[in-house]
């Protein structure tokens, strides 16, 4: 095995289409909205869950030669 270790950077953020569908779902702070889903949010985490979850299913069946030796999910 090559001496390589890859870090994968995931932005669960969604875009801003995402919010003109979801307008309950953004974080407002001092009266303005920002970027960012709010965490607590049961469509964003259903959103989240499944994008993450498609990312880890494609990771884990491209991986034929058992490379992957796990998986370290950080905010």
């Amino acid at each position: 095995y090559p001496a390589v270790r890859v870090l994968f950077h995931v932005n669960l953020n969604p875009p801003s289409d995402w919010f003109a569908a979801h307008p309950g779902a953004q974080v407002v702070a001092n009266g303005e909205p920002q970027p960012y889903a709010a965490p607590d949010d049961p469509e964003f985490l259903a959103a989240a869950e499944a994008a993450f979850g498609a990312f880890l299913t494609a990771i884990t069946e491209a991986d034929d030669d058992g490379r992957v030796l796990g998986y370290i999910v950080s905010a």
